[in-house]
């Protein structure tokens, strides 16, 4: 069941969960307490000073929880917006950026994952999913500037075990997986191999081939090994792959309905984002991507009270997005950008749990590379010849390290039977180095100057909180973080020397929070309150050459409430609802390129940022009965609604609110379950996501006048439906 900062309710048969006794006699199961790991330990969720959301085996399931975009819609807080499988955008607490690196750390096994374009990878064999939101830098590192995201997978386990799956449903789609695990020496030495395979046809239809447009394939292969050397030290080996190919993003740009022009031809939609579910035709593209991770653990018991742990990792990442990216069907530019991407990481703790101090010590270093080509074409030399140089044919060439290392720790002190304080601090060095080449690749002019760029950094990142147990079923506490994420290069011909590099952003974040236990523990209602002051914010701007890059803006204010429920009213009826209201606006933003290029306000103050919603509501039901011998049926919705969401920090145009419901029913026994689901059941056609981006078609083709930046958005996903079928020994 999910659990939102609270708990987690298993939903299959044979939980041991204690009874308790409502007026009129009925025997009703408490709700269970899911033991996480967001503070580097295992605790439960209401013991620990923070905001966290953890998603079980069995909600991940019964949800139809297939990537990181169906935890965001079980999950109160957290947005995730993408422009395709290529780039990912998640937010939790109003903390969005579309620059560099993620806000929000994605972890697998403990694992930090770097790459936007492998957050949306499909999951499988997952035992939980935890979402820790404010800034988790000082034991998670790595830009959790806004919040982690951490998959953690199953282990192996000493008894067999089987379990498979298929899947049908409409649009062609057709999806498998099977797991075994089991020992392969008894009580020492333990397996599981996992597999599986989906793929769909494309919701919509390329109308200049007549063929799917955005259809999409997906193969994972994982393996672990579980070997108990002795009673005190463990080795657990983990690797995974996967292999995704998908045709093109359903992307149409909107063209202004709003006779007001900004500086001649750079004009833009006002308003709301039209929706536009037909008429997609484009130069076919696509996206590849091939990802793998290996990692080793090692524990070792040094005493009943001290633990000493490793974390050795390599992962790999390589993709290609091919886009046609005038998203029409005049053959006018094709983009093709490739990706290679390598991580070795290597971790050392220390942990230490007392009767009164619990303590964690630790060494981080990691080592990473990317290298990456950014073909940017015009389709035809005369076109290439007429259009002006900010929209010319570019080759990107860059090779990026990254090294880090880190002295990280945290000491919980529980000074008195109801008190606890926990700090934490991390302090880190990170040198980053940038080989760019940029040319035009019909010339083959190399475009000057490229020089290699360097910077090396170093940051300190505590954070505090305090908590106190008022009653055996409440809990109150405070905290404060800083956050840092870490600055990094323009690498463009066309920028100044003052340009070329941007500083490092920093918040300072305060949270109030309130954790209960009501009605014999049926009834969970928890709040926090936050408040995010971010400094220096990262975001995309118009350098004095032209060039669209990333530099500081001046202040923003995020701050909001977090209201999350679950309640157990009657056996086998679980309800989850949870509320977040957040506003995140520039306090301090001036933008000078604004009112030379566009003849717009250059002042931002009070715009609300990118991709946040102002409200956001999730809810769950579920019900599950007796039916006959040991079959068992059930029914689950759950409903995800969220304001609008600007695609520009001008605040000029946006896509409206949506609700999106799903809903499941169908009937199982130990061994068996059948389901039958449907996603998007009220069909709601509001844009998934916008952005404002230049259009080569605008500059080439009448009528005048409708801009060089012009608004994208992305159709959503619509109603669809199948059948599931589970097997498990």
């Amino acid at each position: 069941m999910l659990t939102t900062a609270m708990v987690a309710t298993p939903l299959f048969p044979g939980a041991a969960l204690a009874q308790s006794a409502p007026a009129g006699g009925e025997q009703v199961t408490a709700l269970g307490d899911l033991v996480v790991t967001a503070r580097r330990r295992e605790e439960t969720l209401q013991e620990i000073p923070a905001s966290v959301t953890a998603l079980s085996s069995e909600t991940i399931e019964r949800g139809g929880v297939r990537n990181i975009e169906d935890v965001a819609r079980l999950t109160p807080g957290l947005t995730f917006v993408s422009l395709g499988s290529n780039f990912a955008l998640p937010v939790i607490r109003g903390l969005s950026t579309n620059v560099g690196e993620s806000n929000v750390g994605f972890f697998i096994d403990g694992v930090y994952q770097g790459s936007r374009s492998g957050m949306d990878r499909q999951l499988s064999d997952v035992e939980r999913i935890e979402v820790i939101k404010g800034p988790q830098v000082a034991l998670y590192g790595r830009n959790a500037f806004g919040g982690a995201i951490n998959v953690i997978t199953r282990a192996p386990s000493n008894d067999p075990s089987f379990r498979a799956s298929t899947t049908v449903g409409q649009y062609d789609r057709l999806e498998g997986s099977a797991v075994v695990s089991g020992p392969l020496v008894q009580d020492r030495l333990f397996g599981r191999l996992g597999m599986s395979y989906a793929e769909r046809g494309g919701f919509y239809t390329n109308d200049l081939t007549g063929e799917d447009l955005d259809d999409r394939r997906a193969s994972t292969l994982s393996g672990a090994l579980l070997w108990q050397a002795s009673d005190a030290v463990s080795f657990d080996l983990r690797a995974s792959w996967e292999d995704t190919s998908t045709g093109d993003n359903p992307g149409y740009f909107s063209l202004n309905d709003n006779p007001v022009l900004f500086a001649g031809r750079s004009q833009i939609l006002l308003g709301e984002v039209p929706t536009q579910t037909k008429g997609f035709a484009v130069t076919p593209g696509g996206f590849d991507r091939e990802s793998s991770l290996v990692s080793l653990t090692g524990r070792w018991d040094i005493s009943p009270t001290l633990q000493a742990s490793s974390i050795t990792a390599y992962s790999q990442l390589e993709s290609q997005q091919r886009t046609d990216n005038d998203y029409g069907p005049a053959s006018l530019g094709f983009q093709t950008q490739d990706t290679d991407l390598s991580v070795f990481s290597q971790e050392f703790r220390l942990d230490y749990a007392g009767t009164n101090i619990d303590a964690l010590l630790g060494l981080y270093y990691s080592d990473q590379e990317q290298a990456s080509v950014d073909l940017d074409m015009v389709t035809s030399p005369a076109l290439e010849a007429a259009l002006p140089g900010s929209l010319r044919s570019t080759l990107l060439r860059n090779t990026e390290t990254s090294e880090v290392m880190a002295l990280f720790g945290s000491v919980t002190w529980r000074f008195a039977p109801a008190w606890s304080v926990d700090v934490a601090g991390r302090f880190f060095r990170e040198e980053k180095n940038l080989d760019p080449f940029q040319s035009n690749p019909y010339t083959n002019v190399v475009l000057t100057p490229n020089p290699a760029l360097s910077l090396t950094e170093e940051h300190f990142t505590p954070s505090l909180a305090l908590s106190w147990e008022v009653t055996e079923n409440a809990r109150l506490y405070g905290s404060v973080a800083r956050g840092v994420k870490t600055g990094g290069f323009n690498a463009l011909a066309n920028v100044t020397a003052a340009e070329r590099y941007y500083d490092a952003e920093t918040s300072w974040n305060y949270e109030l929070g309130l954790k209960t236990s009501l009605m014999d523990r049926r009834l969970y209602v928890n709040a926090a309150l936050f408040q995010i002051q971010w400094e220096d914010q990262i975001v995309r701007a118009l350098g004095s050459l032209g060039a669209t890059l990333n530099a500081n803006a001046g202040q923003t204010t995020s701050q909001g409430v977090e209201l999350e429920v679950l309640a157990r009213p009657t056996e086998g009826l679980n309800l989850t609802a949870g509320y977040t209201y957040t506003d995140a606006t520039f306090d301090d933003y001036y933008y000078p390129s604004l009112q030379a290029s566009f003849g717009l306000d250059p002042l931002l103050d009070g715009k609300t940022l990118q991709y946040v919603s102002k409200h956001m509501f999730t809810a769950s039901a579920q019900y599950q009965a007796s039916l006959v011998n040991d079959w068992d049926w059930f029914v689950r919705g759950d409903l995800n609604h969220r304001s609008r969401q600007y695609g520009t920090t001008t605040n000029m145009f946006w896509v409206g609110a949506q609700t999106k419901v799903n809903f499941a029913f169908g009937f199982e026994n130990p061994r068996w379950a059948i389901e039958f689901w449907a996603r998007n059941l009220l069909d709601d056609e509001t844009p998934g996501m916008s952005i404002q981006q230049r259009n080569r078609r605008s500059a080439a083709l009448p009528p005048a006048g409708q801009g060089v930046f012009q608004t994208l958005a992305f159709a959503p996903e619509p109603r669809n439906a199948g059948v599931t079928l589970r097997f498990r020994y």
